[in-house]
């Protein structure tokens, strides 16, 4: 079901609209986790950094 409708009764542009966006959703969401965890690193060196001057 989608938007109260049986998928099959939906045409094939929207499905295949519905299908894009849901791929571009979770590459994004994939490319964030990897940026979120390369930020982590660069803030635990600059921690590091700044304790290890003062």
């Amino acid at each position: 079901m989608f938007d109260g409708k049986p998928v099959g009764e939906l045409d094939e542009d929207i499905l295949l609209d519905i299908r894009d966006t849901v791929v571009a959703i979770l590459k994004y969401k994939a490319n964030l986790k990897k940026a979120v965890a390369g930020m982590k690193g660069v803030a635990s060196d600059c921690l590091a950094a700044a304790v290890g001057a003062g």
